[in-house]
């Protein structure tokens, strides 16, 4: 019953968002109503065009990948704990308590980063260009 009541859930918020988008249409900014010349078309065209906006979109998300490559250290810092409590039977009742902390960082050696930031770079000079070509 509850996987039927999700699933109907899931179609209704579909059709719904999907009749939403559909109404709503692409947007076009203000400045694209009023007097015509051909700087504002261009403008307009290109704010309109969906091959425009996704090479801005993927710039942008190289832009992000460029952010993620220049860490210093890739990944968080782990720090693991273990303690325990030994006891002894009862003719020497003693009881002993052992610990242990472990913390661990991955380091890049051999250039790694350098080589990924580099790349990365490449990637965006690209996207940048294409950008421009779109």
């Amino acid at each position: 019953m509850n996987r039927t009541l999700t699933a109907a859930a899931i179609v209704v918020a579909s059709a719904w968002a999907r009749e939403a988008v559909a109404q709503d249409g692409p947007k076009q900014p203000a400045s694209c109503s009023g007097p015509l010349d051909v700087d504002v078309v261009v403008r307009c065209a290109l704010a309109a065009s969906p091959e425009v906006r996704a090479a801005r979109a993927e710039l942008d998300a190289a832009g992000g990948r460029r952010a993620t490559a220049g860490v210093w250290l890739p990944s968080n810092p782990t720090v693991t704990a273990l303690v325990s409590n030994r006891r002894r039977p009862p003719p020497e009742s003693a009881s002993v308590l052992n610990w242990s902390v472990v913390l661990s960082q991955e380091l890049e050696i051999a250039g790694q980063r350098g080589a990924r930031v580099d790349a990365v770079d490449a990637e965006v000079a690209a996207r940048a260009r294409r950008v421009g070509v779109a």
